[in-house]
């Protein structure tokens, strides 16, 4: 609407400045639909003034004086039907939905909303009701769910929530309650579970989360406890398993978890430790088998592992030994069996197998030697037997079988050899065995 006006009274400064001129708009350029409809004066807006929508549907009318509208003014959604009724000096002003119930209702005295605000559901149930006073909130003011149950009372001083205020969740359940100073909360506020049992009991200042908090399970049980500074977890914080016991501790600042943490299982066996900094975990981590074994050492640096790692199994025998380089396993690395033995051993590169890597078996004896580049079988390959005599020899390009390949049986005699290429054979090659007491056969 103000820039409808704006366009109409620039192209009327040329009118006469005491003369009441009217003033016609049109939507469409042969001038069948009207926009605005009015007369100005000193090149101010006087009189009855209409507006209608693109669809021919009235927008709005009312009485203008000296610019500035006066009486009663109606609006209308563009389906034709009454959105409001707006009283600019006294009367009432009335909001409507585009079903026709009406959506809130106040008195206006010298243009001011004057006494008791209400604002409704579209069904026609109260939804707020708020006093005024010279334009201004001034009292007790109450919000209702859909339900009619009471959502939240409070005091309005000078427009703005100030002194006592309650939340309630519908079905009128207390949720929340404490103090407001200018709409933001303020001092100790109470939060309240389903079982109105407290939830949660802490100081707010100007909004924010400042000074002491406590947290609590259902059952009443304290769940946790520590500072907050304007918002911010700061110092140390505890938090507790529902019996009482320490679950973990350890420092927030600026709201991330910096310094020394642990955590403990239900029974108090310490579970792991290690060390934060700005809400990463940095420096060394340990970790702890319900038993008291230790479980796993682990070097952090800015939140991913750096540095030597090693996971024992509960047996109290390592499961791995490495090195970790951003998050990744690089350089040296050995995994073991659940008796000890060596299972792997070799190098990582960026967490990929690189180089030459040893297999052995469940008893400790060399299985395969075998090299690797990417995490991909490059260049040699050698398997054994269990005697330790070569079961088979041959290369990898690319992770497939290349050249040739030699194969041997248990008393180190060659029984075959394949030629392959890009993984495909080309060419076998079977060796006749002299079985004991035969004399030699050739081809």
């Amino acid at each position: 609407m103000k820039k409808i006006f704006s366009l109409v009274f620039a192209s009327l400064l040329f009118l006469s400045l005491s003369a009441q001129q009217p003033v016609t708009a049109w939507w469409d350029s042969a001038q069948t639909i009207h926009r605005i409809e009015g007369f100005v004066s000193d090149t101010l807006p006087t009189g009855k003034w209409t507006t209608w929508y693109k669809n021919g549907q009235k927008e709005s009318e009312g009485l203008y004086q000296k610019g500035h509208r006066t009486g009663i003014w109606k609006f209308w959604y563009a389906s034709g039907d009454i959105m409001r009724e707006e009283a600019f000096e006294n009367g009432k002003t009335i909001e409507y939905f585009e079903s026709g119930a009406v959506k809130s209702e106040c008195p206006v005295v010298n243009g001011k909303r004057q006494g008791a605000y209400h604002e409704y559901f579209s069904t026609g149930t109260l939804y707020k009701n708020l006093p005024f006073i010279d334009g201004l909130r001034q009292g007790e003011g109450f919000v209702y769910h859909p339900d009619s149950s009471l959502a939240f009372k409070g005091i309005y001083l000078n427009d703005s929530l100030t002194g006592p205020a309650v939340f309630y969740r519908s079905g009128g359940i207390k949720e929340m309650e404490g103090n407001l100073k200018n709409d933001l909360q303020e001092g100790v506020w109470v939060f309240y579970e389903i079982n109105q049992k407290v939830g949660s009991r802490g100081h707010f200042v100007a909004g924010l989360q400042d000074g002491s908090w406590i947290y609590y399970y259902a059952s009443g049980e304290v769940w946790k406890e520590g500072h907050y500074s304007h918002g911010m977890r700061s110092g140390e914080w505890k938090v507790y398993y529902e019996n009482g016991a320490l679950q973990h501790k350890g420092s927030f600042v600026n709201d991330l978890e910096d310094g020394f943490w642990q955590c403990w299982l239900e029974d108090q066996q310490i579970d792991y430790q290690g060390f934060f900094k700005a809400g990463k975990m940095d420096g060394l981590w340990e970790g702890w088998y319900q038993s008291g074994q230790k479980k796993y050492e682990h070097q952090y640096s800015n939140g991913e592992k750096n540095g030597k790692s090693v996971f024992w199994l509960e047996n109290s025998r390592k499961s791995y030994e490495g090195n970790y380089v951003n998050g990744k396993r690089t350089g040296s690395w050995v995994d073991f069996y659940e008796r000890g033995n060596i299972r792997q051993q070799g190098n990582y590169l960026d967490d990929k197998k690189e180089g030459r890597w040893l297999f052995y078996d469940p008893a400790g004896l060399l299985i395969r030697e075998q090299n690797f580049r990417n995490d991909v079988p490059e260049g040699s390959f050698t398997e054994y037997h269990s005697n330790n005599r070569k079961a088979r020899q041959g290369s990898f390009i690319g992770g497939k079988q290349d050249g040739t390949w030699l194969f041997w049986n248990q008393d180190g005699k060659l029984i075959m050899t394949i030629i392959y290429q890009a993984g495909v054979k080309l060419k076998t090659i079977k060796e006749e065995i002299q079985k004991p007491g035969q004399g030699t056969r050739g081809f």
